[in-house]
Order: structure tokens, then C-alpha cells, then sequence
């Protein structure tokens, strides 16, 4: 009989093959061996844990995640500087590990989380690496406690035995999912247009053309229609607008406005994202505008009800009073004085298109002061000379517009 012993550093290189009908330890892609000779009579060394870089990503989820990272390790949110540089860490070593050791075993990150045990400095990692809500069990540790009480890993080995689970892949890529895919790329007129929507949906106000054109002029930038809801909703004004609202509140109130309405499954979400640091609530707004419902079905409602109200508002007057408040030539405005205010109307009349004209048919009667059945700048030069010979003294209020326009005739040699 011959036996072979080896000591292998590594789990990947003892699974077992089957050849046949006998069955071998195999050569894994990383596996060494090692001269059992030389550890007769000695301590095993430290023997580490592989990073098989698990997880792959992209430059800017990796900064996503690291936004997350200095939330739950370092108790602040990262700048877009500190964000970009463990991006490019990651960029040169595409490791995941490497990043995660980097912030959480940071002299910061040390001072956050205290003085901790090896016991509770697992259970720390699993609630921020795993998000894990409820701590793990005693048995669940104690595989991973033993390692590090034997010397056989330190801590830095525990974060890359974290990074390589199937767990830690999944919840890595729940984080990220919030990253800006700038899933809808509007024009610059139909940027315009949503930065309307949102100045009255989450500032509760109309958005003047300057607001609404910087806005779609500040898109164009990096085409992110996620930064620009971000910008108006959580601006100064839009939290004044807002109000305090708790987690699930913020949630519900973003979701009527990015997604008319949002089920519970979204809502629950969310929010627990919120509440266990996996999201800021900028990261809610950029999943949200990420999302089919918000793409397709929001965004086109949106587009077309906004288009149907600017096209509402220019086949209308505000300023023209309804037909039963009307009842002096010369008074559009139903105030019962003849001032500048009803030249202005007279003037967007003429300049108004037919439909506009069809509308307000029943104003011709108080606008056409020289009775020629047409509304021109005429009719508003008659107003605004009535307004002045009024404002001077040469007439009284007790002047209708027909007399007036008469006595100005003959003044004129009309």
C-alpha cells in the first residue's frame, strides 16, 4: 500500500473526482502543495483566505457601493472624490475584497465601530457586508471564530471570506442597483417639460420657461434625468414643500411622484433599504427613475398631460373674464375699470390663433371699440387712450367707450 499525504493551503484544490471507479483529490487552478516533512513538529502556519474575486463590477457600482460602505462603516456619506478613488482602486485590482477591507478596517471605520471582540466583530460584518437584520448565531459563527482565535486568519482574511459568498454577491448587487442607468434620455424640449411636472408635483408651483429651460440646459450635461429629479425634489425648496417625513412616508411620497402609484412590494423595499443604509434617499429617486413603470408608463403620461396643458394654456386668456362678469365696453378683465390691463388682452386677442378667437367669441363685443367687427391693435390703442384721457382728467368715468371713440375721431379728423 502507498500514502500520499499533501497539506494543501486551500479548499479549492481538495474537492474530490471520480476516475475510474477510485476516486482522487484533483489539482484545483490554485492549489500548492506543500512538504508535509516541513511541518512535522512545527505550527501550521497562517493560512489565509483565497480572494477568488467573486464579485465583478463596474466602475461606477463600485462607487455606489462604496457610497454604501462609508454609510454603514464610517456612519457618513462619501464625497464624489472618495467615491471615485476606491473606484479606481478596484479598477487596478478588481477586487472587491480589497476595496471592502480598505474602508471597513480604515483607522476610521475602527473608531466608528469600537472595540470589538472576535465574536462581535463577525456578527458586525455579517449586519454590514450581509445586511443581515437579525445577528447570526453562535453555531453559525463559530466555524469562522475558530479560524480567527487559531491564528489561522486575521481579520482581513474574514472581510475576504465574506466577499467570496454567494450572499455577499447578492446583496452586493441589491446596492448597486440603484446606481443611474440613465434608462430615459429625453430631448431637451421634453426635459423642459418634465422639470415643469416636477416643479408642480414636488414644489407645488409652476416652473417659469428660464427654471424649466436651465434645468433641461443643466441635463444635457451627462443626459442623467435621475440627477435632475434628485435636484428639484430634494432641493431646499422641494424639502420645505415636503415636509419631515419618516422613511416609509419619504418613500410613498417619491413613488406618487416618479410612479403615480407604487405596489407594497416596491414600498416595503424601499424602505427597508433605506432603513438598513443600503440606500440614501437620492439612491431611492435613481432606482425609481431607473424602473419600467417610470421609463414607459410614467414618463409618457407625463409627456402627454404636460403637452395637453401647455397646449391648453396657449388656446387660453387667464385674464379674460367669463361672459356674465362683462358688462362695459372696454373692461375685458370684469374689474369695471378701463385700464391697460384690458389693452394687454385686446393684444393677445389679435395675436391668438383662430381656436383662441372661437373661444372667447363672446369678448368681440366689449373688445372691437371702432365697431369694424375685427380685434386689432386699433381697438387696444382706443383703451389705452381712454385710460389716459381718463388718468388726466379730460373725462370722467361716466365716458362710455362708443362716445369716447367718437369724440377722438372727430379730435383726430378720423
Amino acid at each position: 500500500m502507498h500514502l500520499h499525504f499533501e497539506v494543501r493551503s486551500d479548499l479549492d484544490s481538495t474537492f474530490q473526482t471520480p476516475y475510474a471507479q477510485y476516486t482522487y483529490f484533483s489539482w484545483g487552478d490554485n492549489a500548492k502543495t506543500e512538504n508535509p516533512i516541513n511541518y512535522i513538529g512545527t505550527m501550521s502556519p497562517r493560512t489565509g483566505f483565497e480572494d477568488r474575486k467573486l464579485v465583478t463590477a463596474e466602475h461606477n457600482q463600485v462607487a455606489q457601493y462604496v457610497r454604501y460602505l462609508y454609510r454603514a462603516a464610517l456612519g457618513r456619506e462619501a464625497s464624489d472624490e472618495e467615491a471615485e478613488g476606491w473606484a479606481r482602486h478596484y479598477d487596478d485590482t478588481n477586487s472587491i475584497a480589497q476595496v471592502t477591507k480598505g474602508i471597513v478596517l480604515s483607522q476610521e471605520a475602527l473608531n466608528h465601530m469600537g472595540v470589538l471582540s472576535d465574536s462581535d466583530f463577525l456578527k458586525y460584518q455579517y449586519r454590514i457586508l450581509l445586511q443581515r437584520r437579525i445577528d447570526p448565531s453562535d453555531a453559525e459563527i463559530s466555524g469562522h471564530l475558530s479560524q480567527l482565535t487559531n491564528g489561522n486568519w486575521n481579520r482581513e482574511d474574514a472581510i475576504t471570506m465574506f466577499c467570496n459568498c454567494q450572499e455577499f454577491k447578492n446583496r452586493f448587487y441589491d446596492i448597486v442597483c440603484s446606481v443611474d442607468n440613465k434608462a430615459w434620455t429625453p430631448s431637451h424640449e421634453e426635459a423642459a417639460i418634465y422639470v415643469k411636472y416636477l416643479y408642480r408635483s414636488s414644489l407645488g408651483r409652476e416652473a417659469s420657461d428660464t427654471e424649466a429651460n436651465n434645468w433641461a440646459t443643466n441635463y444635457e450635461i451627462d443626459s442623467s434625468i435621475a440627477r435632475i429629479s434628485r435636484g428639484i425634489i430634494l432641493s431646499q425648496e422641494g424639502l420645505n414643500h415636503m415636509g419631515e417625513l419618516d422613511n416609509r412616508q419619504y418613500v410613498e411620497y417619491v413613488c406618487n411622484i416618479l410612479l403615480n402609484n407604487a405596489d407594497d412590494n416596491t414600498i416595503n423595499y424601499l424602505t427597508d433599504k433605506l432603513d438598513h443604509l443600503a440606500f440614501n434617499r437620492y439612491d431611492v429617486i435613481n432606482y425609481l427613475c431607473n424602473q419600467d413603470a417610470f421609463v414607459s408608463e410614467k414618463v409618457n403620461s407625463i409627456m402627454a398631460e404636460e403637452k395637453q396643458r401647455l397646449e391648453d394654456l396657449k388656446n387660453t386668456i387667464p385674464d379674460i373674464a367669463p361672459e356674465n362678469m362683462l358688462f362695459k365696453k372696454g373692461d375685458l378683465d370684469g374689474d369695471g375699470c378701463i385700464t391697460s390691463c384690458d389693452a394687454s388682452i385686446v393684444l393677445k386677442l389679435y395675436v391668438s390663433n383662430s381656436n383662441v378667437k372661437e373661444k372667447y367669441s363672446y369678448v368681440t363685443k366689449y373688445a372691437d371699440m371702432d365697431n369694424n367687427g375685427l380685434i386689432d391693435a386699433v381697438d387696444a390703442c382706443y383703451i389705452l387712450s381712454y385710460y389716459s384721457a381718463l388718468s388726466v382728467g379730460s373725462i370722467d368715468e361716466n365716458t362710455t367707450m362708443d362716445s369716447y371713440v367718437v369724440l377722438a375721431n372727430q379730435k383726430y379728423d378720423r
